[in-house]
């Protein structure tokens, strides 16, 4: 997937520009293209190197909404196993991180139109009685859809669609104990 850090520069190269409103807002792989394009009532076939919601999408509602309606109909794309893990949580779509957002995007479905994601990442530590430092590493269920197994953040708060940065960090504090803040 073009989103995917290590085949990014490649990917550069056969992926298509992801725009809203003359931004680019991520890239598009030829295989989603190609599946975008049974819905040309929300999605312009690729041009000059660029796929792009169609005009009449002026809105953050419009567009959010109609993209959603098409990500419910590929949830039954079996090429689509990201979808398989659907969270029902609405991430801010934007070109930059400061940027106002565009619309909003299904957490999983991000990957497909690779979508900057934003959040906030902590990782911990502890300073013992004989003052050894021992760092907290956490690893993924292996149950999880995305990288089962692996070592992970020990916490984590992704800059959802509504959220500001401030209250990513408040939510974290909540699941954290006091004595580890």
């Amino acid at each position: 997937q073009c989103s995917h850090h290590l085949s990014y520069i490649p990917c550069l190269v056969i992926c298509f520009r992801f725009e809203i409103e003359g931004a680019q807002v991520g890239w598009i792989p030829p295989h989603v293209a190609s599946l975008l394009a049974r819905y040309p009532d929300v999605f312009s076939p690729p041009h000059q190197g660029a796929v792009t919601l169609c005009h009449g999408l002026d809105s953050y509602e419009k567009r959010s909404e109609a993209v959603s309606h098409v990500l419910q109909a590929l949830r039954k794309e079996p090429s689509l196993t990201c979808l398989k893990g659907w969270r029902d949580e609405k991430y801010s779509v934007m070109p930059r991180f400061s940027d106002c957002p565009l619309m909003w995007m299904e957490r999983t479905a991000t990957s497909l139109f690779g979508v900057k994601r934003y959040g906030v990442h902590i990782n911990g530590y502890t300073v013992s009685d004989s003052q050894e430092v021992c760092m907290w590493l956490a690893r993924r269920s292996h149950t999880k859809q995305t990288y089962p197994g692996l070592l992970d953040n020990m916490l984590l708060s992704r800059r959802c669609a509504f959220k500001n940065i401030k209250s990513c960090t408040a939510h974290i504090k909540v699941g954290m104990k006091k004595r580890h803040v």
